[in-house]
């Protein structure tokens, strides 16, 4: 339908530009969107505001509404100030849609509009100091719903997690965890003042003295980093799994630097102009890519800086082949994008390819009391914390349920409701009512298996029903939209509004009726609704239950 309206349209345009009407060249695509709201219509355009002519945007309008006239299945075309055409669908193609779902039940909303393209995702990637807290989970959330739809839309995704494993951070690990166990061992011990306080370090503490005694006292400070940063990573990988998030690929920032990676993608600035050497250290020229100033990538005596390794496994992802990439980044890297961007362009790779999510913070509430988070004071509640007391999917509902550019306010007392009050609850009580309702239909003998019948969809005619079937109809707009927005937010309202219209239409109607075509049509509408409640919870990484 979508392609019929476009294909209408362009004819349109044509046959402005034949009148000598415009004054640019046709427009290589015309904007179709889902409308904002049910009385602007099922689709809208505002190419008659983007066209160049003598004429007014609403004469422009005017005349390309006349050519959707031909389209079938168009009940009507208004054309609003300041050159808005409204598209209203007839009931019929309606039914069709419903059918469509009917028949592709959970590849409907998926699309080929990727064309199979690579991108990778990288996300979480939080250093192994420390247990996940619920900001690491937001970014977990968020990085597997995208995931997700990209891959709903077509595109050869792939899901990394790039391990900070060496550094000053996993020194300061390992002087913290040897403090600890010099702490339980009950000889003289002295944490440092950036180290790592958290009671987590103390149990891998107790756990070495209970195997090995005092026998570690003679290790090096590098045999306690390793030691600890590899089981807090085998603790991450598992609150990871229980959160219903898994990598295909981690990526160790230790082997990056022992590879010749970076010095390589080094070389290359330098080769292309946009590395100098002042004062024994290397200088990116970060200041010709809109950065305050030019960044030293490698220190006079030979330590490379925080961005030159990013640099060089940004260029080994490209490398891999991957077409885009996603990284999901904490708000305290916003100033980082610029240098990181810039260097990416400086070795010869499109602006466009490399897209930034700044994920901001999380706070937790109980009841009206904040609750502190601090990794390094051992302050903070985990992840895993959390998805013991509200369980994943809430917890994920309530990660997504805000862009992630907006600060997260985390209801805990309301994230444990199991009641109306909490979305997450009323949405996956909607799959699991029409589980139940199609267990009473068999119950009564009444099937909805084989071929639908369009005949009886006729029997949908209230305004709630129509109203339902648009909601299945914007589905798959919605899913390429999120592909291409990178916006997950939109999908958990779009079926906050229909798990809505479906609790007031069971509580308003019959489903199970007397009427043999109407109790089959409603019945056809209510697996319907559910398929997509199913397919939108499964992009999001939440179960659709079938008993609550």
């Amino acid at each position: 339908m979508k392609q019929k309206i476009t294909l209408s349209l362009e004819k349109g345009i044509e046959g402005l530009e034949a009148k000598n009407l415009l004054k640019s060249p046709i427009p290589k695509k015309v904007p179709l969107s889902l409308s904002v709201a049910s009385q602007f219509g099922d689709l809208t355009t505002n190419i008659a505001l983007q066209l160049k002519s003598e004429k007014r945007p609403m004469t422009l309008a005017n005349i390309l509404a006349e050519s959707l006239k031909e389209v079938e299945l168009i009940e009507k075309v208004e054309v609003r100030e300041p050159g808005f055409i409204n598209i209203f669908l007839k009931k019929e193609f309606l039914y069709q849609v419903l059918s469509w779902v009917l028949e592709k039940g959970e590849k409907f909303g998926s699309s080929q509009a990727g064309k199979g393209k690579k991108i990778l995702v990288e996300f979480v990637s939080a250093n192994p100091t420390g247990p996940l807290t619920i900001a690491h989970g937001r970014q977990a959330a968020l990085g597997e719903a995208i995931a997700k739809i990209l891959s709903a839309n077509g595109y050869q995704v792939t899901k990394e997690y790039y391990l900070n494993d060496v550094g000053s951070q996993i020194d300061l690990l390992g002087e913290s965890l040897l403090a600890r166990y010099r702490e339980i061992l009950g000889l003289p011990f002295s944490i440092p003042a950036d180290g790592y306080f958290g009671d987590y370090l103390k149990t891998i503490a107790r756990e070495l003295k209970d195997k090995y005694k005092d026998k570690l006292l003679a290790k090096e400070k590098d045999f306690f980093s390793h030691l600890a940063a590899n089981k807090i990573l085998s603790e991450i990988k598992k609150d990871l799994s229980d959160f219903k998030v898994h990598f295909d690929s981690w990526f160790s920032e230790e082997k990056l630097r022992q590879s010749s990676e970076v010095k390589k993608a080094l070389s290359q600035l330098e080769e292309k102009g946009y590395l100098y050497r002042r004062d024994g250290a290397a200088w990116f020229k970060s200041t010709s890519f809109g950065d305050e100033k030019d960044r030293v990538l490698q220190k006079r005596n030979g330590a490379y800086t925080y961005l030159a390794p990013d640099i060089g496994y940004h260029q080994n992802k490209y490398e891999r082949g991957y077409h885009s990439l996603i990284n999901l980044f904490g708000p305290d890297h916003d100033g980082y994008i610029p240098r990181l961007k810039g260097a990416l362009i400086a070795l010869g790779h499109p602006s466009h390819s490399l897209s930034i999510i700044i994920v901001q913070l999380t706070t937790l509430y109980q009841g009206k009391k904040k609750l502190s988070m601090s990794t390094r004071k051992g302050e903070f509640i985990t992840l895993r914390e959390l998805i013991k007391e509200v369980g994943a999917d809430v917890a994920r509902y309530f990660f997504l349920s805000r862009k992630s550019q907006s600060h997260l306010d985390f209801d805990l007392e309301l994230a444990k409701k199991n009641s109306s009050e909490n979305p997450a609850y009323y949405i996956q009580y909607a799959h699991s009512r029409i589980c139940s309702i199609m267990k009473f239909a068999r119950e009564k003998g009444i099937s909805c298996e084989g071929r639908i019948k369009l005949s009886c969809l006729s029997s949908l005619k209230e305004k709630e029903e129509l109203n339902i079937l648009r909601f299945l109809f914007r589905f798959p707009y919605l899913i390429e939209t999120s592909g291409k927005t990178l916006q997950v937010q939109p999908i958990l309202s779009f079926l906050q509004e229909l798990a809505g219209d479906f609790h007031s239409y069971y509580n308003k109607f019959r489903i199970v009726t007397k009427t043999g075509d109407l109790t089959r049509a409603r019945l056809w509408l209510t697996k319907g609704v559910g398929i997509i409640l199913r397919n939108g919870l499964s992009l999001l990484g939440i179960s659709a239950p079938e008993k609550m």
